[in-house]
């Protein structure tokens, strides 16, 4: 296992960047690209598309080519934060979906932003 400063400041490539893990860091790079088709959704479907929603699908997209170009010691951690992030948010969104139960108003808000 490697020590806090070395996850941080080492190569990634050395570190987590190739094999099976470089691999699904890759794939999260890429899977950014079809997110994007929530906000067309939001938009087609004429609902109001709020800051925080564009803001953060432009700026991890920053993130994600800023990772990749500059092999960021650090990009394995944005990427499991933003994943968990994302599973939260679309779980919900799939739950209100198949309408098993309500959330509370505030609750919901928590969520999506």
């Amino acid at each position: 296992t490697y020590s806090w400063e070395e996850m941080i400041c080492m190569d990634p490539e050395s570190n987590w960047g190739s094999g099976s893990t470089g691999l699904w860091a890759q794939i999260f790079v890429l899977s950014k690209f079809p997110e994007l088709l929530d906000t067309f959704f939001v938009v087609v479907h004429k609902k109001k598309l709020i800051f925080l929603h564009w803001y953060h699908h432009i700026t991890v997209l920053l993130v994600c080519w800023h990772g990749c170009v500059t092999k960021a010691p650090a990009g394995v951690f944005f990427a499991c934060m933003n994943y968990g992030v994302h599973s939260v948010m679309y779980f919900y969104f799939f739950l209100m979906t198949i309408k098993v139960f309500r959330l509370p108003r505030w609750y919901a808000a928590v969520i999506t932003g």
